[in-house]
């Protein structure tokens, strides 16, 4: 019967893929944009599968947000904002600074969850009170550019459009709100149709990670991967790290730790310590068995058999 170390801490060569800057505070995916708003480098973090995983498909440009601790991106299709989802709800200024990097890297405008429900008639006129965030949060915060919102209603769209009005709030490059709506010079549906910023609740996995750096002890790998849990043992494939899971490793007699199948193909990157051998069945360095081989057999650290020796 073998025998796990237990106590330590193994781990095969990590890949990265979030992107800290010191300068703003914020979490990124993507390093070239971090990179372009960070005036120093940004630390590559060590990356983790926790939280829910970005959906890369549909969204770019994620940013993780600790103070309000939530994840903003941007939709990579544009529609009108009552098609979309999720949209970004800005608390404070850390929120509109973030959507204000990604708008400014991207050079363009986006919607936010900011709308007027009761469609008020109050047109060409300032009067931001009539807005409410699509999710109830108290508005607490607002970056209105001069003269926003306004309400606008061009003379061409009366008898043309409805609802007349400008219902809905975008983002621009600079981080200023403004309102706007239906209008005959949109042409076709008379609908604008701009890309969107929209956030989830926490760190997604894109945007997870601990810095690469004496600060991240063993201590601080235990508790982000394996949620404190001891003897914890971790596996990954150059991209990404998983915890192992336990299983019956073999046959039935006893159980061990098994990395992911994806993860079967990792590069050994540590050494096990002294009386350990390395199991890559396991993935996990374990104690020297305790057994004896029938004779003319030897034990296969490898494989956990005793075998015959050639002839």
């Amino acid at each position: 019967m073998r025998r796990l170390l237990t106590g330590t801490l193994l781990f095969w060569k990590i890949g990265f893929s979030a992107f800290f800057c010191a300068d703003t505070g914020l979490y990124y995916s993507d390093q070239t944009f971090c990179s372009s708003v960070c005036s120093n480098p940004c630390e590559v973090l060590l990356a983790g599968d926790q939280g829910l995983t970005c959906d890369t498909l549909n969204y770019e440009l994620f940013v993780y947000n600790p103070q309000t601790n939530k994840t903003i991106a941007i939709t990579k299709s544009s529609d009108f904002w009552d098609q979309f989802s999720g949209l970004l709800v800005v608390e404070d200024a850390s929120d509109n600074e973030a959507g204000r990097q990604i708008l400014s890297y991207l050079n363009t405008t986006a919607w936010i969850g900011l709308y007027d429900p009761d469609l008020s008639p109050s047109y060409n006129s300032v009067n931001p009170s009539r807005f409410v965030w699509w999710d109830g949060t108290p508005v607490s915060y607002a970056n209105w550019n001069t003269g926003e919102p306004d309400n606008f209603v061009d003379t061409q769209d009366i008898g043309s459009v409805s609802p007349l009005g400008e219902h809905w709030v975008y983002m621009d490059a600079g981080g200023m709100w403004s309102d706007d709506g239906l209008h005959l010079s949109y042409g076709g549906d008379y609908r604008p149709r701009r890309r969107a910023l929209v956030m989830w609740d926490g760190q997604l996995d894109c945007v997870n990670g601990l810095p690469q750096n004496d600060r991240t002890t063993t201590n601080d790998m235990i508790n982000l991967y394996c949620g404190g849990q001891t003897p914890c043992y971790l596996c990954a494939d150059g991209s990404s790290i998983d915890a192992c899971t336990q299983g019956d490793v073999w046959g039935t007699s006893s159980a061990g730790w098994l990395c992911p199948l994806e993860k079967t193909s990792c590069v050994q990157s540590f050494s096990c310590p002294q009386g350990g051998t390395y199991n890559r069945s396991t993935g996990v360095c374990e104690a020297d068995p305790d057994i004896s081989c029938p004779p003319g057999g030897s034990y296969n650290a490898q494989t956990g058999r005793c075998e015959a020796q050639p002839l």
